[in-house]
């Protein structure tokens, strides 16, 4: 379980420094095309500002691949060491220093036990077995 938590905290820590760099980045384009269009009088550098969108998209797809690595750490510990993935959402969602939407948004893309013991992703096996 030490694993499970410790690979979570690393992973919500480099999404916190992806995030902000992110911002920072964003930040920077914003004032530096402000500054130059102001100092050159020219409406020209502010179209520096759509450099905002690919980063935008750069984020995501980073901060995704993280999720993704986060998701296939946990998913192999629960294979090899038998992690149970309940005890292990309440133990992390407990801890304080795990930002609450954080955690549930991570936890909630790992799948879930079905009726017949096998693992389902959330978005699926839950809705289908609520139906009937």
């Amino acid at each position: 379980m030490n694993e499970a938590l410790n690979a979570t905290i690393v992973a919500i820590e480099a999404r916190v420094r992806l995030y902000r760099s992110t911002v920072m980045l964003v930040a920077a384009i914003l004032v530096l095309s402000g500054l130059a269009a102001a100092v050159f009088r020219s409406w020209g550098p502010l179209s520096a500002v759509i450099l905002i969108a690919p980063v935008s998209g750069a984020f995501c797809a980073f901060d995704n691949r993280r999720v993704r690595n986060w998701r296939r750490q946990i998913l192999e510990l629960h294979a090899a060491h038998d992690l149970d993935l309940t005890g292990f959402a309440k133990a992390i969602s407990a801890h304080p220093m795990v930002p609450r939407r954080t955690i549930e948004g991570m936890l909630a893309s790992l799948p879930t036990m079905n009726v017949d013991s096998r693992l389902v992703p959330r978005n699926r096996g839950n809705e289908a077995s609520e139906r009937r």
